[in-house]
């Protein structure tokens, strides 16, 4: 509510938490009901140390043409990998999966 009277119409807002894919297509639906915005989800993966180099995963969701235009500016931090997994909410439900799956192979190995 409060970002989207600042941008200007036809913007693209790229939010790379790892958020709740059922509240990321909320979101993006109110700004582009309310102003014209798109949204795509681009969270990354690669932890502190792909942060410095630049060496981060993105799993990207929202439309085509939205993704085709962040990509440019994704590039200079994820640039290990970039995927479109999807539509909006998708990015961060692949994200989700990655966290799952990184969670159970620290317990695996503090079990072995």
């Amino acid at each position: 509510s409060q970002l989207g009277p600042i941008l200007s119409p036809g913007s693209i807002v790229a939010d790379c938490t790892s958020g709740d894919p059922l509240v990321t297509r909320r979101i993006a639906s109110s700004l582009a009901q309310r102003h014209t915005l798109q949204m795509v989800d681009c969270p990354v993966s690669g932890g502190p140390s792909g942060a410095m180099s630049g060496q981060l995963t993105s799993m990207i969701g929202g439309s085509d043409a939205a993704v085709n235009a962040v990509e440019p500016y994704l590039k200079h931090i994820a640039q290990k990998w970039m995927v479109h997994v999807g539509g909006i909410g998708a990015g961060h439900a692949v994200k989700a999966v990655n966290n799952t799956l990184n969670t159970g192979h620290l317990v695996m190995a503090a079990e072995g």
